[in-house]
């Protein structure tokens, strides 16, 4: 067994606890007030036991070399952490949904490492687009989680 599947292995079964329990505790909680925590305990279960499966019903690949070029790395690791500095300072003023899409499309163009044709490009974009919007869709109008609306205009 691999280093990589144990830790899946191990990560996965920490998770599916931890789920587990923060289900457990949203028992004495309103109806109301244990959605969000519930919608996340299943989730967090769900792909924890889809992980663990994956895990242990994979056969082992053949490891390949690396051959990164680790100052790029160490580049795109700063670039990411900016860009998410950068949109919660900008959740104020242009409010969550149009920084979130902005954010979004900047972590996708600066996380792309392999050079991709424009229509794969804007299908990625489309679709982060429509799951932000949908998110949020969902926080404010199902959840009845107040979000942040733009101070800018």
């Amino acid at each position: 067994m691999t280093a990589q599947r144990l830790k899946n292995i191990t990560g996965s079964c920490v998770f599916t606890l931890v789920g587990i329990l923060l289900w457990i505790q949203t028992k004495d909680y309103s109806a109301l007030g244990s959605v969000f925590p519930r919608t996340m305990a299943f989730f967090m279960v769900v792909t924890a036991v889809l992980l663990l499966v994956r895990s242990v019903m994979e056969s082992p690949a053949p490891q390949a070399e690396a051959t990164t070029d680790k100052a790029a790395d160490i580049l795109r690791g700063i670039a990411l952490i900016a860009i998410m500095i950068a949109w919660l300072i900008l959740i104020d003023p242009l409010g969550l949904l149009l920084a979130s899409i902005l954010a979004f499309a900047c972590l996708v163009i600066v996380s792309e490492r392999d050079n991709s044709s424009p229509v794969r490009m804007i299908f990625i974009m489309l679709c982060g687009v429509l799951m932000i919007w949908g998110f949020t869709l969902v926080m404010s109008e199902v959840m009845m989680i107040p979000i942040p609306r733009a101070t800018l205009f």
